[in-house]
């Protein structure tokens, strides 16, 4: 992967984790892949004496934690959180050292062009809808536009080696509930009983993308907001999420 230019005294904000996994490689390649880039861009952030580098990591780097913000305990439970959670020390080494860089525990991303985005705003659509466990506990995301302002924040002030940046609580029957009425609809909730130790047990297990989201939706998490903005509320997430799709 190539490392462009960075112009002395810039910020830098850095996307990464996004090597192919493939069974018979392993997770040794795109691990040394993911990290060797890191490194290059960061050792270019440092002969450029940059301002800031913002890393964007992943709140999956603390597994099934019910909450997580930047002291949780890692304990990736997927290949994809085990890089990310490999490029988060990288941070924390160069922080350390002196670099002003934070890597973002970021919640998973709701807003336009988001395919789970278009997934919940239909669900409420069907006449029936099954609420796991009554869907009571919090799903653990964060609106774009939220996301975009706490990362705007980072890029301009110092913060700690690794910060969360989530909705909070995020209950997903009231998130449920907003959907249906940004949209003028009446579905019927179902609640579904699920134990907790089993969705534990699946959630750490391959699985095909729509039922990993599914579990995800099952399981509670709630990622804070450690960046200070204002975080949108519910109402308002669920306006914005329905007039995006």
């Amino acid at each position: 992967m190539k490392v462009v230019p960075i112009e002395s005294g810039a910020t830098v904000f850095v996307a990464s984790g996004r090597a192919r996994f493939s069974p018979q490689e392993g997770l040794a390649l795109p691990m040394r892949s993911e990290l060797d880039h890191l490194r290059r861009v960061l050792d270019s952030c440092d002969e450029a004496e940059v301002r800031r580098v913002v890393v964007l990591g992943s709140s999956d780097v603390a597994g099934l934690a019910e909450t997580v913000d930047g002291r949780s305990v890692q304990a990736p439970r997927a290949r994809y959180a085990e890089v990310k959670a490999a490029l988060e020390d990288e941070c924390v080494l160069r922080a350390e050292a002196g670099m002003p860089i934070t890597s973002v525990r970021l919640a998973p991303v709701h807003g336009a062009g988001k395919s789970r985005t278009m997934d919940l705003v239909r669900l409420v659509r069907r006449r029936i809808v099954p609420l796991p466990s009554g869907g009571r506990h919090s799903i653990g995301f964060v609106l774009l536009d939220d996301a975009i302002r706490a990362l705007t924040w980072l890029g301009q002030n110092a913060a700690p080696a690794v910060v969360a940046v989530g909705g909070g609580p995020t209950p997903l029957r009231d998130l449920l509930d907003q959907l249906a009425i940004a949209q003028g609809v009446q579905p019927r909730f179902v609640p579904v009983p699920i134990p907790k130790r089993g969705l534990r047990t699946v959630a750490t297990l391959p699985m095909p993308s729509s039922l990993h989201w599914l579990v995800r939706l099952s399981l509670p998490k709630a990622v804070q907001m450690e960046v200070p903005i204002p975080i949108s509320p519910l109402r308002e997430v669920a306006a914005r999420l329905v007039s995006a799709c």
